[in-house]
């Protein structure tokens, strides 16, 4: 079981909009089986003037299932044809194959199961040098009670559902307790979603911290060592120009759209993407693609290349990851900073 992102487009939406104002999403366990909605009055894609792509993310999904989308009027409940079936290895969590064709992949010269391979390790080599995921993930996330108010998250948070705290009373007692809090006594640091803030961005330093309601009382996290259970959805994403700022309920801090990949990572994950696909059958042009900027000297005469030693990502050179400084400029700019760790 995994997240399957689901991308489609909508053509000439203007004329869908006349008749629909929302998406039913279908899936199948193959492409010629039996296709049943997945989506509900509460999780269907509206449609939005403007945008032409579509996403969904099936948190129960596999790599062999299959889909299709419908669009649907709440009001009529008129609905439209199924649309041709998607694949759910259609791409990966940032890019599709879809995206890979239009940048100019041609079909011919690599097939959809070459390019899906090479989707996963660009997407996986950029979640590593940058340290975070750029999609909403469903975890419990163990972290550290600090015996203070204030309980850094690693992960940047889009949502937080359940909040437990271990509780072992004395060491030689070898029951353990799981006290459950309350999420409304805290105050979570999702304001990048539910605010649309970026400045100051929630994503660089997620926490939560109790709400002082007693003056005379200030509540802390229990200390200890991976004490803390939190559940909930966490990923570095961003709005889109498109998505509705707010929550769902007034001080729910649950925010109205999880958000999606910033689309400075999707550009370096096709980048990633066009620059690997070669080299897998010619070794050569993997060092010339990732070397040539390091190039300090070129002795023509006798074809002699003198290469400078790789910059890392905190000098003025860029080219600390791929060797690419168009690439790497992307991916610095949202590293984790190394005093928080990594993923």
């Amino acid at each position: 079981m995994a997240i399957i992102k689901i991308k489609w487009s909508v053509e000439e939406l203007a004329n869908v909009m006349t008749q629909f104002d929302t998406q039913k999403v279908y899936r199948a366990a193959s492409q010629g089986g039996t296709y049943s909605e997945i989506t509900g009055p509460g999780t269907r894609v509206d449609l939005v003037a403007g945008q032409t792509d579509y996403y969904f993310d099936d948190l129960t999904g596999d790599d062999t299932y299959w889909y299709k989308v419908s669009y649907f009027h709440t009001g009529t409940l008129l609905e439209s044809e199924l649309s041709d079936a998607i694949p759910a290895t259609g791409g990966g969590n940032y890019v599709s194959v879809k995206d890979m064709r239009d940048e100019g992949v041609d079909e011919s010269a690599y097939d959809d199961d070459r390019v899906i391979q090479t989707i996963k390790l660009a997407e996986s080599f950029v979640e590593r040098v940058t340290g975070r995921w750029f999609y909403p993930r469903h975890l419990s996330l163990r972290v550290d009670g600090t015996g203070s108010d204030v309980l850094p998250v690693g992960p940047a948070i889009i949502t937080i559902e359940e909040v437990r705290v271990l509780y072992e009373p004395a060491a030689c007692y070898p029951i353990i307790y799981y006290n459950e809090i309350d999420v409304g006594a805290i105050r979570i640091y999702n304001r990048h979603l539910t605010q649309g803030l970026r400045e100051p961005d929630d994503r660089e330093a997620p926490k939560l911290v109790f709400e002082d309601y007693d003056l005379a009382t200030v509540a802390k996290w229990w200390k200890g060592s991976q004490n803390v259970v939190l559940t909930g959805y966490f990923g570095y994403t961003q709005l889109g120009p498109y998505d509705e700022v707010g929550e769902t309920a007034e001080y729910s801090q649950v925010p109205l759209n999880y958000g999606s990949c910033p689309p400075e990572i999707k550009d370096a994950v096709k980048r990633i993407v066009a620059l690997w696909l070669p080299q897998r059958a010619d070794l050569d042009s993997i060092d010339d693609s990732t070397r040539r900027y390091d190039i300090a000297r070129i002795k023509t005469r006798d074809q002699e290349i003198q290469y400078s030693a790789r910059a890392s990502a905190g000098s003025s050179r860029v080219s600390w990851a791929t060797g690419d400084p168009n690439i790497d400029v992307l991916l610095a700019a949202f590293r984790r900073p190394p005093s928080l760790g990594v993923v």
